[in-house]
């Protein structure tokens, strides 16, 4: 599912942050 795929790819990013 490329829902969770964003989720996870957005989760990193704000992790980055």
């Amino acid at each position: 599912m490329p829902m969770l795929l964003f989720c996870v790819f957005y989760n990193l990013h704000v992790f980055e942050f």
